[in-house]
């Protein structure tokens, strides 16, 4: 009996410790409630065709505030670079009305909720060299928006001790909750989760770690969690064929099937998946394969597939049924 009243008592006091961090917490978000713009860019390695040289940048726009940011605005220019073809891309249902016009490409949304983001995908071309960054205006309503810091960059701003402070009292709260939890689960089991669904820059860096690729490790720790499948299986695609090496391109199909059996994704980015397959398989002259993946990627991205394929040297003159 004085076992069962020690332990209540505990577990009483744990769970009023855990209310009041969960309220001071609260307390503070709402007091720091505020919308913030911010831009990331990332351009995929350039490739050469008959008609000049081609990049994909990728520009994820996001709202890390603690409020929604309201009507956004952007323009996107890459001089001296031609803008071919773009694609705006969101895992949320977020409505947005997008233009190409002079070579400029203008974005707008009603608003953008706390944490929420959107990609913009371009393909450009050029004769010569191609900028580092495309060139971003970015605003909402009372705010302008600014270029997200790399990790590096963030590494040398100020600590705020009052932020580590709160983020130290709520780690201790999960905890705490995490063990109450498991306590009152005990004897039910554990989940069971087919694919693995945890930060994408982690994931790569995991499968390219178990294929032995160390550079690759390093560098995918040292990027933010806005890495998207999308983008990254068009890099290492791109890497395979370009490098016009058969044990690179047969490694990189390993890398990729395993990404897209480890993990969960979208379906448009599991469409670009199979499509960046059949482009390792096209550079091997295994047609089979090639076909196989077309046609999967087809289900999945008709009217994407069917732009990237018309402007992808690889399948020039490529013949295929894809029904």
């Amino acid at each position: 009996m004085k076992e069962s009243t020690w332990l209540s008592n505990i577990i009483t006091g744990a769970l009023s410790i855990v209310v009041t961090v969960i309220a001071g917490s609260l307390l503070y978000y709402f007091q720091n409630d505020e919308p913030k713009l911010q831009y990331s860019t990332e351009k995929v390695l350039p490739f050469e065709s008959q008609t000049g040289n081609l990049i994909i940048y990728h520009i994820t726009i996001e709202n890390t505030g603690s409020a929604p940011a309201e009507n956004i605005v952007c323009r996107i220019t890459i001089p001296p670079a031609i803008i071919r073809e773009f694609r705006v891309n969101s895992e949320a249902p977020i409505p947005i009305i997008d233009s190409l016009n002079s070579q400029k490409i203008d974005i707008s949304t009603p608003s953008l909720n706390s944490n929420e983001s959107y990609r913009v995908s371009i393909l450009a071309s050029a004769n010569g060299e191609f900028p580092e960054k495309p060139q971003i205006k970015l605003r909402a309503k009372g705010i302008s928006g600014e270029e997200k810091p790399s990790e590096g960059e963030k590494s040398k701003q100020p600590d705020r001790s009052s932020t580590h402070f709160l983020v130290l009292i709520a780690s201790t709260a999960t905890a705490l909750t995490l063990i109450f939890s498991r306590i009152r689960s005990s004897g039910s089991g554990s989940l069971n989760q087919d694919k693995h669904d945890g930060k994408k820059n982690e994931t790569f860096a995991y499968i390219c770690g178990i294929h032995g690729l160390q550079g690759e490790v390093d560098r995918y720790l040292a990027l933010p969690n806005l890495t998207s499948y999308w983008s990254e299986m068009d890099r290492l695609a791109s890497l395979g064929v370009n490098q016009q090496n058969q044990s690179t391109a047969n490694r990189q199909i390993l890398i990729l099937k395993d990404i897209m059996k480890y993990t969960t994704m979208a379906v448009g980015s599991r469409g670009i998946g199979h499509y960046n397959l059949a482009r390792l398989y096209k550079s091997l002259e295994d047609k089979a394969n090639c076909d196989l993946n077309l046609k999967s990627a087809n289900k999945l991205i008709p009217d994407l597939l069917k732009l990237r394929l018309s402007v992808d040297p690889l399948f020039k003159d490529y013949a295929i049924d894809l029904q």
